[in-house]
């Protein structure tokens, strides 16, 4: 006859190995559950049978993807250029698509007629969604410390120095 004892620390060890595996999937369940948006461009699209564009024209389209698991709600899309101008599409202004993003949807692109954008002076890719945050994709290299740099150029722009007497 087979006899076998379970002894009150062999449960305790087996007990301590399930919880912390299992708090280790929450915490990664909660890290990764949020919404994460790429956005990239292309300059030579152009749009057939469609009678607000024309067939003969190439356009300027930037695609946003929604690669996280959280459902997104796009309000527009834009880019920002080297001299500080900042554009929005025109195609984000209005409802000519959907722009809820999600796993059956994951992805919505935007147009301009590529006569109307200078690639060159493309500093990044902006998206503002439904909750006011901004996704950045920056074109220029190192572009964050630019933007760094910009910033404290222009605050001191602003604050104009005091005349001594």
């Amino acid at each position: 006859m087979i006899s076998i004892t379970i002894s009150a620390d062999l449960i305790a060890i087996y007990a301590a190995v399930v919880a912390t595996f299992s708090a280790v999937k929450v915490v990664y369940d909660i890290l990764t559950d949020r919404r994460k948006i790429k956005l990239s461009y292309r300059t030579d699209v152009t749009i057939q049978n469609h009678p607000d564009y024309n067939a003969n024209e190439q356009h300027f389209c930037i695609e946003v993807v929604n690669t996280g698991k959280r459902v997104v709600k796009i309000v527009n899309v834009g880019y920002f250029t080297k001299d500080g101008m900042k554009n929005i599409l025109s195609d984000s202004l209005f409802d000519l698509q959907n722009r809820i993003l999600s796993d059956s949807n994951p992805s919505t692109s935007y147009l301009l007629p590529l006569k109307d954008v200078d690639i060159k002076q493309i500093w990044y890719l902006y998206a503002l969604d439904g909750s006011n945050k901004t996704y950045k994709q920056y074109y220029m290299r190192f572009g964050r410390l630019y933007h760094i740099k910009m910033s404290l150029i222009r605050r001191k722009i602003k604050r104009k120095p005091t005349a001594k007497p």
